[in-house]
């Protein structure tokens, strides 16, 4: 976020600044607030797609970059004219995209930072089991097929081979899993007409809702006739997601559910 604000404070002071040295040489303010504004866009656009900010960030830039060169540009025809007053129309031009763009840094703060430890117990309720409530936005999760709609249908395609193969798969912790504690869990999968799958290989996640930093990831291994088993360690009491795929001969079995895990206390 430091670097959003500089970027933004920087770029708007260097547009005012060629703004200014080229007033000295006299001209259409319209044109010189353009010509400030361009170069100052062009660089943050290169500096940009080295390390893409996403495009609500760069959009902010280029509002503020622009509402900077409108006012500049009023300023000077002001000037010109011997007032040194707004007119009430572009100034609530400008006055709207100042708001506008203040709330939106306010989200951006919020979702990539989160509130302080006060502000956050205060203004979220309290969670369950005394979890680390989460006021950030960590970032995205798994099974994110929906964002293309060919994925989708590739997705959709795996669902209905899945439904045909029949596989059955139950799984599970053997003990009732605590925080921070190893527990076995265990998968049995068996075929359509009951018969124990063999030699597959089981993997996956279980996924944080609230903070993917903590996702798991495991592999199973096969300890008896379509049996296959790990002791895990989820390191956060309450609700986790699992997403596993179960592969053998070129066929993947998909399976997604959720768990909560217990307090250690």
């Amino acid at each position: 976020m430091q670097t959003m604000l500089l970027t933004l404070v920087g770029g708007a002071i260097a547009i005012v600044l060629v703004f200014l040295l080229l007033r000295l040489r006299g001209g259409d303010p319209k044109v010189g607030a353009l010509a400030a504004a361009f170069p100052v866009v062009a660089a943050y656009t290169v500096w940009a797609a080295t390390d893409w900010p996403g495009m609500d960030v760069y959009a902010m830039h280029l509002a503020v970059y622009f509402v900077t060169a409108y006012a500049l540009a009023i300023i000077g025809l002001q000037q010109r004219k011997g007032r040194f007053r707004f007119h009430w129309g572009p100034a609530l031009i400008v006055a709207f995209f100042g708001v506008v763009i203040s709330v939106n840094a306010v989200f951006l703060t919020l979702a990539n930072g989160g509130l302080g430890p006060e502000a956050t117990a205060w203004l979220l309720p309290e969670p369950d089991s005394g979890a680390e409530v989460q006021s950030h936005f960590p970032g995205t999760v798994a099974r994110d097929y929906q964002e293309k709609e060919e994925l989708y249908n590739r997705y959709l395609e795996r669902v209905e081979e899945q439904r045909e193969r029949g596989w059955q798969v139950t799984q599970g912790f053997l003990d009732p899993p605590v925080a921070g504690q190893r527990e076995a869990f265990q998968v049995k999968v068996t075929t359509r007409k009951g018969e124990p799958l063999d030699g597959a290989t089981v993997s996956g996640k279980f996924l944080r809702p609230a903070n993917k930093d903590l996702d798991v990831s495991f592999e199973l291994q096969q300890v008896g006739p379509g049996l296959y088993r790990s002791d895990l360690r989820l390191p956060a009491p309450g609700r986790w997601d699992l997403a596993m795929t179960i592969e053998r001969a070129g066929a993947t079995h998909e399976v997604h559910a959720r768990t909560r895990i217990n307090d250690d206390s």
